[in-house]
């Protein structure tokens, strides 16, 4: 019988087979690292966007509250009440490149920026018009606060932008001084800061699970090395019988008897499929005398009482599969079996 010829390769070592699965493991702890990263940064993403709402939810309602009580009339730019104001949103400082901005309540123009002074040009943005994410729904500024209590501050927290440039901003009406109150962090500097935290983390645990991958790998294949090294010293016992009975052929003369002894000696551990030892010879190329004695000593081998013992196989079980087709047998000579 035949086998495709996908089925013709096949690895002579069993390190080798130890040293391609250990790369395996390591690619394959490679890519559960990193799939484990996303997802982990994903939770911790999720978990700090809360934080970060929550924050600024709170730190809108407060400072809301505080201009309310300081400011009460309609703020004009360049005014005393404005500088008051600017003053005060450019001393705040607020993680993930976060700021505080104030806007007209009518028209949505910017009145107050940390970089106002130096950036004249930012006056001109009407960032009331600016669309917010609220739990999906998608307003503008403006729209958005219409919902808001008069009586009390209740901002309002949803995203604004897209991309990279992603914030999450919280927004107040202050009401009497006709003024919005709007508290700036940057989502993406938070996402920053996490893969920042998470990537030298997952490097150590690349580095270690390697580490431990190498160092099994090394111990086993150097006892595989040492196994298959004591194996081939093993196999050597075909060639050294059939030299010593060649010698003893050589003292006494040619001998059918030794002849056929020796034939045996050198080529009963040969298999039908090229597989076997020491000459890899396959099919009919293996004499007949080698191949009836490979089926008796494996034969013998399965119906040893240790063996028996050692697997709780029975004698009958092996009868059984003896003259099965898939049998011992097969592997010595195919033509054989039934």
């Amino acid at each position: 019988m035949k086998f495709p010829s996908f089925f013709a390769f096949r690895l002579t070592k069993n390190s080798h087979l130890v040293e391609i699965l250990a790369s395996v493991q390591i690619i394959g702890l490679a890519i559960a690292l990193v799939c484990a990263g996303g997802w982990i940064k994903l939770k911790i993403g999720s978990i700090v966007r809360q934080q970060i709402i929550s924050d600024n939810t709170l730190i809108a309602e407060q400072l809301g509250n505080v201009i309310r009580l300081t400011q009460s009339a309609r703020v004009e730019y360049g005014s005393e009440a404005w500088s008051e104001l600017q003053h005060l949103v450019e001393r705040i400082e607020l993680p993930n490149q976060g700021f505080v901005c104030i806007a007209d309540r009518i028209s949505g123009q910017l009145l107050c920026h940390p970089d106002l002074r130096n950036k004249p040009a930012l006056r001109k943005s009407i960032v009331g018009k600016h669309s917010i994410d609220i739990d999906g729904t998608k307003l503008t500024i403006l729209d958005a606060i219409q919902s808001v209590e008069a009586k009390r501050v209740k901002p309002i927290t949803g995203l604004v932008g897209g991309g990279p440039s992603i914030e999450i901003v919280s927004v107040a009406d202050l009401g009497a001084p006709e003024t919005i109150l709007m508290v700036h962090q940057n989502e993406a500097a938070s996402q920053k800061a996490i893969a920042r935290l998470l990537t030298p983390m997952g490097f150590v645990g690349l580095v270690v699970g390697m580490a431990l991958i190498l160092v099994t790998t090394k111990t086993t294949v150097a006892v595989l090395k040492r196994y298959e090294n004591e194996l081939a010293a093993l196999e050597t016992h075909t060639l050294v019988g059939e030299r010593c009975l060649e010698a003893i052929e050589g003292h006494l003369g040619q001998d059918g008897f030794l002849s056929l002894a020796k034939e045996i000696c050198a080529y009963h551990h040969e298999k039908w499929d090229g597989s076997g030892y020491p000459y890899g010879l396959e099919g009919e190329q293996i004499p007949i005398s080698a191949r009836i004695v490979a089926v008796a000593d494996v034969y013998d081998a399965l119906r040893s009482r240790w063996l028996c013992a050692r697997s709780s196989v029975s004698p009958s079980v092996v009868a059984k599969l003896w003259v099965s087709r898939n049998c011992f047998l097969w592997l010595f000579d195919q033509e054989s079996c039934p």
